[in-house]
């Protein structure tokens, strides 16, 4: 889990299976709220992670991509 778009990029450009990585977009700073955030989307995202996947959390938003990333996915926004 992390702040770092950067773990989300060499997957991507690796075309690697895995490990998953949870990215944490325009999220609160405090460890609490960002704890909420996280605990609220893991019960969608936890199959996905399972499988492999890069998983974006933002306030009120979750963007799940699975591993390897392919270019028909799209861009990040």
């Amino acid at each position: 889990m992390s702040a770092d778009t950067d773990f989300g990029e060499i997957l991507a450009l690796g075309n690697h299976p895995g490990p998953s990585v949870i990215l944490l977009r325009r999220s609160p700073h405090r460890p609490d709220a960002q704890a909420r955030l996280l605990l609220a989307a893991l019960p969608q995202a936890e199959e996905s992670l399972t499988a492999g996947a890069v998983v974006t959390l933002m306030p009120g938003r979750v963007r799940i991509r699975l591993l390897p990333i392919t270019p028909d996915q799209g861009e990040d926004s």
